[in-house]
């Protein structure tokens, strides 16, 4: 069978949970985040913000971005993202781990550096003026959050980049 046939969540397997909940809902969350927007990927680099073990990294990798770094507070999670790569035998100039707190990893960063930021998660447990702040100095061509969303009345936020 033709590898491009197969799902990337089924050739690889390690990012998707036992419980078949958690398994449907990480297929739905890729094709959300990734083959909906298959086009913004392709011959992209990409900034993963909360990269966690490197899933959407990898994907991003897979779905034709050119490079793609990876950032996460948690050294253990760097750790695990490194080895899934390694593992999978993904070409190390393809992509770049970092250990750090977000914010000061984004102010490194210079503008024009990345054309795709993936941002999941990491909005609920930050102010998001200083994320979309940071966004708005390093002018990617677009920005793709997932985040939880609170129901509400009225407007409660409001961004322009």
């Amino acid at each position: 069978m033709d590898e491009e046939a197969v799902h990337f969540l089924d050739r690889h397997e390690r990012f998707v949970d036992d419980s078949a909940r958690d398994s449907v809902r990480v297929y739905r969350r890729y094709e959300a985040i990734v083959a909906a927007n298959a086009d913004l990927f392709l011959n992209s680099r990409v900034l993963d913000l909360a990269s966690g073990d490197g899933c959407w990294s990898l994907a991003a990798l897979d779905a034709g971005a050119d490079r793609v770094v990876g950032v996460d507070s948690s050294k253990d999670a760097v750790k695990q993202a490194e080895e899934n790569f390694r593992d999978y035998g993904v070409e190390p100039g393809a992509y770049h781990f970092i250990h750090s707190d977000i914010v000061a990893a984004l102010r490194r960063m210079k503008p024009g550096e990345f054309d795709l930021v993936l941002c999941q998660g990491y909005c609920e447990f930050s102010d998001v003026r200083v994320l979309f702040s940071h966004f708005s100095k390093l002018r990617p061509r677009h920005v793709i959050l997932d985040t939880g969303i609170s129901r509400g009345e009225g407007a409660v936020l409001r961004y322009m980049l």
